[in-house]
């Protein structure tokens, strides 16, 4: 079972990172709709939005003592709300390519995930 949950994960996880930029969250909805069109209760939908805002609101109030990682809760929560908000969605998106765009214009050395011209191995 926990084999099964595991590579359900990695496969959704496998589709947002090869998805384009500016496409991901969109892909997902999508995907979300088709599923929910074959027979999936019309009433999940609004039960996830919920538990997502839940987690989020968790992972907000955790992330207020020191030390405390509760930001870690943000991603799922946004993920099982992105999933079945097409507003939400869109605007993720956007947000996407905005921030992708503002990093860009970041000096390279303040970029240390990319490799700098001539330091590489």
């Amino acid at each position: 079972m926990l084999k099964q949950l595991k590579d359900k994960l990695m496969k959704r996880y496998r589709q947002m990172a090869d998805a384009q930029p500016g496409e991901r969250f969109m892909d997902q909805y999508e995907r979300r709709q088709e599923k929910t069109g074959k027979g999936e209760a019309k009433w999940r939908g609004p039960l996830f939005i919920a538990g997502g805002v839940l987690l989020f609101v968790i992972g907000l109030l955790l992330s207020i003592p020191p030390g405390v990682p509760g930001f870690l809760l943000w991603i799922p929560a946004l993920g099982l709300i992105v999933a079945r908000s097409c507003f939400l969605a869109n605007l993720l998106d956007r947000s996407e390519v905005m921030i992708n765009k503002l990093i860009q214009k970041l000096p390279a050395k303040l970029r240390p995930w990319e490799k700098q011209k001539g330091n590489q191995s």
